[in-house]
């Protein structure tokens, strides 16, 4: 019975080595796998803090964006507004020449073809310097 007894913890002893053999190869494995976890996870964090980084970046870039353009968004309207003063004040002015034109064509034909001088100009752009340089502008179109 001794000897059955011990050749019972012979197997077992063979199998507990066997399996402590399995078992240090799987331990070295996970040590290496885990070597590589650690580069990998220490190349993602560099990544994420380039990311990071560009993201910043990116975010001054976009205000410095944002005020260029209120900036310009802020010209453009006082253009604008200029612009439509200037088309109100031109309105005005050619409706008063083309009243001017109108009274002259009862004129009689010497007086007709007659080219109004600066003082005329002067008289119905009420000496306003807007206005004179409008009537300077229409001028050189013609």
């Amino acid at each position: 019975m001794t000897f059955a007894l011990d050749i019972f913890l012979i197997v077992l002893l063979v199998l507990a080595i066997g399996y402590g053999f399995a078992l240090n190869r799987r331990i070295v494995a996970l040590r290496r796998d885990q070597k590589d976890l650690d580069k990998l996870a220490a190349s993602f964090n560099s990544a994420t803090q380039r990311a990071e980084a560009g993201v910043s970046q990116l975010r001054a870039a976009t205000e410095n964006s944002v005020r260029s353009l209120q900036q310009t968004i802020a010209k453009a309207e006082t253009l604008i507004g200029d612009m439509d003063y200037l088309l109100e004040r031109g309105d005005r002015t050619a409706d008063r020449l083309e009243g001017a034109v109108r009274g002259g064509e009862n004129a009689l034909p010497g007086e007709r073809s007659r080219r109004p001088d600066q003082s005329e100009y002067n008289d119905l752009a009420g000496n306003n310097d807007e206005e004179l340089e409008l009537l300077k502008a229409l001028r050189a179109v013609r």
